[in-house]
């Protein structure tokens, strides 16, 4: 499968990303400069922004971990493991985020962008789920990767950022923003 946005859903998602964009451009900058493991108002905007809803204890466990991540080599299998580790629940989408956040050119997995991949995540009665899960991550970055090196791609970047000529941020996360608002 590929990643297949026409030039008409490329143009009618630009104006709806604007408010999250901001809100994206505010977390990259300000998690690099801040213990995020024990800064409420990282937590806040991040949890509002990707829609974090879980327990505090989870969440003390997630930040924990984000900050450790920041300063070593991280991948997307690792942090998966350590979330199930400390949740005992599979959160791709979670870690993806986590990854994506300190590693710009990593995609998110949600279910939006999983709806526009045609990829889908292993259900809960599958052996084998963590395995799964790395093998469909493995599969977005994959389309990711092949989609940048389409026409469409070229003009997605390119109108992308004539309509956001001051944003500064990686071509997956142009993609990641368009396909989030093509629903």
């Amino acid at each position: 499968m590929k990643i297949n946005i026409t030039q008409t859903q490329i143009q009618n998602a630009l104006p709806k990303i604007e408010k999250g964009l901001s809100q994206y451009c505010w977390l990259q900058n300000y998690y690099k400069t801040h213990n995020i493991s024990k800064d409420i108002i990282f937590q806040t905007k991040f949890n509002a922004f990707y829609r974090v809803r879980r327990n505090e204890l989870w969440r003390n466990e997630y930040y924990n971990l984000f900050e450790r991540s920041k300063s070593s080599s991280i991948f997307f299998e690792n942090i998966l493991n350590n979330i199930y580790d400390f949740s005992h629940r599979i959160e791709a989408s979670f870690t993806s985020k986590l990854l994506a956040t300190i590693q710009p050119d990593f995609p998110i997995l949600d279910k939006f962008v999983l709806e526009n991949t045609n990829l889908s995540l292993p259900k809960t009665y599958e052996k084998n789920r963590l395995e799964k899960t790395i093998v469909v991550y493995n599969k977005l970055v994959k389309q990711f990767n092949d989609f940048c090196a389409t026409d469409d791609a070229q003009y997605l970047f390119k109108t992308f950022c004539a309509y956001y000529p001051n944003v500064k941020i990686s071509k997956t996360k142009m993609i990641d923003f368009i396909l989030w608002q093509t629903r």
